[in-house]
Formats: C-alpha cells, structure tokens, sequence
C-alpha cells in the first residue's frame, strides 16, 4: 500500500524554528513505510537530496485546501497523511495505522511534545490536532480555505470534514505523531482576526 506524506515548510524569520523543522522532514523520509514526502513552500527549495522529496510551490501561506487538493491531485488511492511542519512519525507507528485505519475513518491526532532531556509527553486536548490520516478518499476543499497553526483551525477542518461523512477519531493514546518544537518560538495568537471562525467540532482522544 502507498503511504503518501504531505506537508508544509512555512519558513520563519528564526534559524531556530526552520531546523526544527528540518529536522521533522528528515525523520520523515528516514521513516522506510513512507514512500513519497510532499512538501508545500512559498520559497524555493533544493530537495533533490532524497528521492523521495517533492516541492511544490505556493504564491502564499499554504491552507488546507491546499494541501488536501495536492493530495487529491497525486494519489488519492492508499493512506494519505496531512501533517504540521514539526510533526513526525516513527516506523513503529506508521506500522500502527496501516493496520488499523478503516475506509471512511478520518484519524485526527493529537501530538506528542518531545522535550530537551527525551521525554515525551502526550498533548491530550480535544481542541488540538496536528495530523490528519485517511484513506482511499477524494476531499472536497471548497470550505477548506484557511491555515494551519491558526486559533481554531483544528476544530473547523474537524468540523468540515464531518459534513464529507468521515468517522472522525483520535486515537492518539495508541498512535503517536511527535512534535519537534525545542525553541518554543511561537507566532500563535489568540484574537479574532488571527481566528478561524467555527462552527467548531471537538475530537477527544482514545
């Protein structure tokens, strides 16, 4: 089965924060069940230094019709995985969700913080998700036109996505995406012009 990933490298004025999520991409295409990495940027970027790397540019931020229409348009057959910049996955749990995820389930994860000593810790939050996992499924994105890393983007995509007839579930407690975000640098505000506006839908975790 193909195992397609998709993604975003929303540069940052930080050095910092942009090798995090380097950092992210390469533990991606390190990870042997994952066949391609799709990368969405406004900036150009040499990525033929793995096989498996494509770069497709944008003119603006990237959304999230942006990034499920590129799913559409490459492979819509297989698993296709929707993910933040600084969001990886392990082999171990990749493994996890191809035995596991069912056609028509939508897997809407809540991540797992990595600290500077090793541990992880498991952002359990029904407002939060960082990776979105389907299968063998066209997305409609005529209502998908807003950003990752918004307030409130999670819970209007989960929102959206249920109106698609998709079985929504967070099974983050079993399968685990990881969150390389060491600096803490973070652009996030909560005001309503930096506001995804609902209606909202909550995913609890399982």
């Amino acid at each position: 089965m193909i195992i397609n990933l998709y993604t975003t490298f929303c540069w940052h004025s930080s050095q910092e924060r942009n090798l995090e999520y380097l950092y992210c991409l390469q533990q991606n295409i390190q990870n042997k069940h994952l066949n391609n990495v799709f990368v969405l940027s406004e900036k150009e970027m040499d990525l033929s230094w793995n096989s498996k790397l494509s770069l497709i540019r944008t003119e603006h931020r990237p959304t999230f019709a942006d990034l499920f229409s590129m799913a559409n348009d490459i492979h819509m057959s297989g698993i296709n995985i929707v993910c933040n910049s600084d969001i990886f996955f392990t082999e171990f749990y990749i493994q996890r969700i191809v035995s596991n995820i069912k056609l028509g389930e939508m897997y809407a994860l809540s991540r797992w913080d990595i600290f500077s000593d090793g541990r992880v810790r498991h952002h359990d939050n029904q407002h939060s998700q960082d990776s979105w996992i389907y299968l063998n499924r066209y997305i409609d994105c005529s209502n998908l036109e807003f950003m990752p890393g918004k307030a409130g983007c999670d819970n209007r995509l989960a929102f959206e996505l249920r109106l698609q007839n998709f079985r929504l579930l967070n099974p983050s407690k079993r399968i685990r995406s990881f969150h390389y975000h060491l600096s803490q640098i973070r652009d996030y505000k909560r005001c309503p012009s930096d506001t995804v506006a609902p209606p909202y839908l909550f995913i609890p975790s399982s």
